[in-house]
């Protein structure tokens, strides 16, 4: 028997029961890419701003979204997902200069925002719970307009305003309440026949979970880690692929279902889902 997973999720338990564990991840998210070539891309980054001209944003909030404090992973990890994104689109062929409005919801600092600006014909709008994050967006990236919204539904926007939704690593930490709820509420937000992007941890992810979180997920498909911390990084969720399309997909037609893998910043599941109703 392997204790491994049950002991690091142990370890994980007590770090977060007296408030060190975001300072252990910190500590080791910095260690983990510390290097003198790390540090001199990361030093020209924030002296220059990324790529698309922009800042990135302060350590702190790139930690609170992926748990790194680097900058470079910020502006690479969103280049990825939206590159993976749109081979996606294109398999299927959905054309992208469709698009007239796109949101990213549980946007963060804009991580992804800021690589939607290759779809040319669309405006960009983020929503976000978290405040810090919402207001360094809407201060800092004038390629988007973003707003803040509650961790429960309803969201302000009209009914059937976007062609494209984004939920990048957002039902990774909502517990199934507010899943459901959600799912209704960017079905009500979308265009018919307009498309919907979603993530869920994958079973790459269910090693590190313990024995019996995993028996759990295997009966009834569906687990949660924390779920009085809804919203936070420190509540993590876990369903298979039968559980979402049983629970979920009311209303919109399986478009896409594309395994987690085993490249970096592509390890949750991905769904597209197109409203057919």
């Amino acid at each position: 028997m392997n204790i491994f997973p049950n002991m690091k999720h142990l370890i994980k338990r007590i770090l977060l029961s007296i408030n060190l564990l975001d300072n252990a991840r910190l500590v080791y998210s910095f260690l983990k890419k510390a290097s003198f070539h790390g540090l001199a891309k990361e030093i020209s980054l924030r002296k220059n701003g990324l790529p698309d001209q922009l800042p990135a944003p302060p350590s702190n909030l790139i930690f609170l979204v992926i748990r790194s404090v680097w900058a470079f992973e910020y502006w690479n990890s969103g280049l990825t997902i939206i590159d993976d994104l749109q081979t996606h689109l294109k398999s299927h062929s959905i054309n992208a200069d469709r698009f007239h409005r796109i949101l990213d919801f549980g946007c963060g600092c804009g991580r992804l925002t800021r690589h939607l600006t290759r779809f040319k014909n669309a405006e960009l709008f983020g929503a976000d719970y978290n405040r810090d994050l919402i207001d360094w967006s809407s201060k800092t990236l004038p390629i988007a307009k973003f707003s803040q919204n509650n961790l429960e539904p309803p969201i302000s926007f009209s009914s059937e305003y976007f062609d494209l939704i984004l939920a990048r690593s957002v039902f990774t930490h909502l517990d199934y309440q507010l899943q459901y709820a959600w799912f209704q509420e960017l079905h009500r937000i979308l265009q018919p026949r307009g498309f919907l992007y979603f993530t869920t941890h994958s079973g790459l992810s269910t090693p590190g979970i313990g024995t019996d979180l995993n028996h759990r997920l295997n009966v009834g498909g569906f687990v949660s880690q924390n779920p009085e911390l809804q919203g936070d990084n420190k509540c993590s969720v876990y369903q298979t692929k039968e559980w979402v399309y049983h629970n979920l997909a009311n209303g919109f037609s399986i478009i896409d279902y594309i395994p987690g893998r085993h490249v970096e910043n592509l390890g949750q599941d991905i769904y597209i889902f197109q409203r057919s109703t």
